[in-house]
């Protein structure tokens, strides 16, 4: 087998150096081996020694010394239980159209709609587009076509917005606990809208 660096969408890279998309969730693959970032990848390169029948040759050695980011702790996943009776006590998502999404998005961080649909280029209100897009598609199982289509925007715009984001909850804690934050506020609503019987029928079908 050749150096698996060569193999872009294996995971590995992202693994043993710092890439600027990465194709997976570094801290979550890495948190079995370690609780920082060097001594989980240090882990990992050693299980990858320990699994081949020689050592490494030419072609492998720059595997095991690649520079990455500076250390630090990892994030590890938000667990989830289950109780005696089979339920999960993670944070549950009822299904919301996106109109809803946006409405209760905005309502819980206190924006209109028509602000991020607008022309504006500020820094606070591109802040808030990338946090409620990506809320919206990594969490919510929202469109980014259809996030786009309510916003007046181009889809590959909010697809940006949603890279933006991902990238930026890799390296900067506060915005993740941002994103946790209205993340667990829309569950709230969206629990409680569901228990008013104000979740159906779904409005995005209405506005076909």
């Amino acid at each position: 087998m050749d150096d698996p660096t060569d193999y872009v969408f294996c995971g590995h890279r992202e693994l043993v150096k710092r890439i600027r998309d990465p194709l997976v969730d570094v801290d979550h693959a890495l948190i079995g081996f370690g609780s920082t970032l060097k001594e989980a990848r240090r882990l990992y390169k050693g299980r990858i020694r320990a699994g081949m029948d020689e050592s490494p040759s030419e072609e492998w050695a720059g595997i095991f010394g690649l520079s990455g980011p500076r250390d630090r702790d990892l994030s590890a996943p938000e667990p989830i239980y289950i109780d005696e009776l089979g339920r999960s006590t993670g944070l549950e998502r009822p299904a919301l159209d996106a109109v809803r999404f946006l409405a209760a998005a905005c309502s819980i961080l206190d924006v209109d709609t028509e602000r991020l649909a607008s022309s504006r280029r500020d820094r606070e209100t591109s802040a808030l587009r990338k946090l409620i897009t990506a809320v919206g598609v990594e969490r919510w199982g929202q469109r980014a076509g259809r996030l786009a289509e309510l916003l007046n925007k181009h889809p590959v715009a909010v697809s940006r917005w949603v890279s933006d984001a991902a990238r930026r909850r890799q390296e900067d804690r506060a915005f993740e606990e941002e994103l946790d934050n209205v993340d667990q506020a829309l569950s709230v609503w969206a629990l409680d809208a569901l228990k008013r019987g104000e979740l159906t029928p779904n409005l995005d079908e209405n506005l076909e």
